[in-house]
């Protein structure tokens, strides 16, 4: 008689009841656990994870008590739905992803003979990637759907944009995802420059804050409200204890994600400009019609109008000691022009973050870039006296933060350029009640 590790022949087991069983029965139907998952798919654990990343699919909660004493069912276990993991079994991209395993395998037993020949030509016959277009018609329906998960892919490919690539180990991935695939790389820095172009163009940049981490950014895209990280500029090294193959297929997921938004966010702003030259000729049209706009309509287009506007009388030279990416999207966002010549005429502002500036020119101001992010978003110009070049600057303040201001006490304080804020504003609505006196 052979006996399992752990069992005691003198132990009884516990008799199950018919009611139990049927609850089991019907429990093992709608869910199974991680090591079920994987053996009805046929992978090993590290494909099964990247397929659930890629399809959009993670563990369950379950709500219902969760039947005891039965093989197969546990409570500490990680369960996914049944209909989830059918999902994947029909999907294409399991079949390419167990050639790869086999290619993977194939390729290190020809290497390890010192075969590259074999090795080459296993290459291509199991070689060669896989497209996941059809997985993203899947997961967002609509475009207004694929817009709300925006927040993260932004973030994601901002972070590998600015990093450095680490020594590649020998992970054993056929995708080129051994480490950090320089062309993912170099995709990601494309990508963030073709969204922060999208931003100077479309004018729809509303909230810039300076932390500690990076820059944050919120931006009000086809009425979503989408808030992204971008890390300081500079090389970030990558550090080795990070699981890189979880995060590159996040990465390999979100550049395809973000190439196909950004063709749709440029082709609706080409058909936003159309319909501009349109109205415009219309206005000037005098039998031209159009139907009454509503308040909220009118509100959009005064917050359009102000955002699109404010730095639109003045021209900006960027110092080279800035972060002249982040700077350049901001005043492009805003209407504002930007000069490579430092000696041009036609500069009325220089920002520089420098302590001093031995040779100033006549006609132009001189500030450090946070007097920009606190114009926008403040949005109105302050006086350049408080930021300029060598003077410390004033407290920079968040505009994620709507609510009351606490301090390390838990007390509610109001900052002081928030008070001088509301003096002015009571100022003017009192030259307001004069002239309307008068």
């Amino acid at each position: 008689m052979v006996m399992r590790k752990g069992s005691n022949p003198n132990q009884k087991r516990k008799r199950v009841s018919k009611k139990d069983k049927k609850k089991a029965g019907k429990f093992k139907k709608h869910y199974l656990t991680q090591g079920q998952a994987i053996r009805r798919l046929q992978v090993d654990g590290q494909t099964f994870r990247r397929l659930c990343i890629l399809k959009g699919i993670y563990p369950r909660q379950v709500k219902k008590k969760i039947p005891t004493g039965i093989r197969g069912v546990h409570k500490d276990a990680n369960y996914y739905y049944t209909k989830d993991i059918n999902f994947i079994m029909d999907d294409p991209i399991l079949q390419k992803l167990r050639s790869h395993d086999t290619y993977d395998k194939k390729v290190l037993s020809k290497l390890s003979k010192h075969d590259m020949t074999g090795a080459k030509s296993i290459k291509n016959f199991y070689g060669g990637r896989y497209h996941i277009s059809h997985i993203l018609k899947e997961r967002y329906p609509t475009f207004v759907d694929a817009l709300k998960e925006l927040d993260d892919a932004l973030c994601h490919i901002n972070l590998y944009a600015s990093t450095i690539p680490p020594e590649r180990p020998k992970i054993g991935t056929s995708e080129a995802i051994d480490a950090m695939d320089i062309k993912m790389l170099n995709k990601a820095k494309r990508l963030a420059k073709r969204f922060d172009e999208y931003i100077a163009q479309s004018h729809t940049l509303r909230k810039a804050f300076i932390s500690i981490k990076g820059y944050y950014f919120q931006a009000d895209i086809e009425g979503e409200k989408i808030t992204w990280l971008v890390p300081h500029e500079g090389p970030l090294p990558a550090p080795k204890e990070v699981d890189y193959f979880t995060m590159l297929t996040f990465l390999e997921f979100y550049l395809v994600y973000l190439d196909f938004i950004l063709f749709r966010l440029n082709k609706d702003l080409k058909q936003k400009k159309k319909k501009e030259d349109e109205e415009e000729e219309n206005e000037n049209n005098e039998f031209a019609e159009d139907f009454p706009a509503s308040p909220e309509e009118v509100k959009l287009k005064e917050e359009y109008k102000q955002c699109s506007t404010l730095f639109s009388k003045f021209t900006f030279y960027i110092s080279t000691e800035t972060p002249s990416r982040i700077l350049s999207m901001i005043i492009k966002s805003f209407g504002g022009e930007i000069t490579n010549k430092e000696t041009a005429n036609w500069v009325t502002h220089q920002i520089s973050d420098r302590p001093t500036i031995i040779n100033r020119q006549a006609g132009r101001d001189y500030v450090q870039p946070q007097w920009v992010f606190d114009c926008i978003n403040y949005r109105k110009i302050l006086s350049t006296d408080k930021y300029a070049v060598g003077v410390p600057l004033p407290p920079h303040l968040s505009p994620f933060d709507e609510g009351k201001l606490l301090d390390s006490l838990g007390r509610e304080y109001q900052p002081d350029k928030v008070k001088e804020m509301i003096e002015e504003a009571k100022e003017k609505k009192k030259k307001k009640k004069k002239k309307k006196t008068q």
